[in-house]
């Protein structure tokens, strides 16, 4: 790297803010899952996760659709997050849902950007990363008097990465193909 050159961030800071949000909601998030259980009983609780769900599935796609970019990776996109959301459904715990759902983001964002940075393998990197946030997660709700550490969380904060960490994946497959890697140096793009 030349001196003087500067090189971008290899954590954007959306998904810092993203990562101390999921750490900070171990403090509330139990006690809103709670209060809307309440309000609207458990089917309307799993209303509002799944309307959440369908949003922003919504936004994804009008996204993808503004850009113009290779409608076959869409359809595939389709059959996987929804094969995703019938397996996720079978959960019978809405909170272990959002795990899932959150940490499929965090996958999504982290990979994202260790890819920019030219982390590599990113992939890999994104997973560990991923891993490392749950594991801090669950061990500020060891010290919290109405939250409890599980073991079951990390693995589905575990999954959830996995299942984002593909979706990104499958999204960027053919985003840097045929291009060898002293191209990829030289422009300074991410490598695969």
């Amino acid at each position: 790297m030349e001196i003087g050159s500067k090189r971008k961030p290899i954590v954007r800071p959306f998904t810092s803010f993203y990562t101390v949000f999921i750490l900070a909601s171990a403090f509330f998030m139990n006690r809103l899952a709670e209060y809307i259980e309440r309000l609207f009983g458990r089917a309307g609780e799993e209303a509002v996760i799944a309307g959440l769900l369908i949003l922003g599935a919504t936004v994804f796609f009008i996204v993808r659709l503004r850009r113009k970019e290779a409608r076959a990776k869409d359809l595939f996109i389709v059959i996987f997050l929804t094969a995703g959301a019938i397996i996720l459904w079978q959960v019978k715990n809405p909170a272990e849902r959002i795990h899932v759902v959150e940490y499929s983001f965090l996958g999504i964002l982290v990979l994202r950007d260790f890819r920019a940075g030219g982390i590599h393998p990113a992939p890999v990197a994104a997973f560990a990363l991923c891993v490392l946030v749950g594991l801090a997660d669950e061990l500020i709700q060891l010290f919290l008097p109405y939250r409890v550490f599980d073991v079951r969380d990390l693995v589905f904060n575990a999954s959830g990465a996995v299942w984002g960490i593909a979706i990104f994946m499958i999204l960027t497959y053919n985003k840097y193909r045929g291009l060898d890697k002293d191209h990829l140096i030289r422009n300074n793009l991410p490598r695969i």
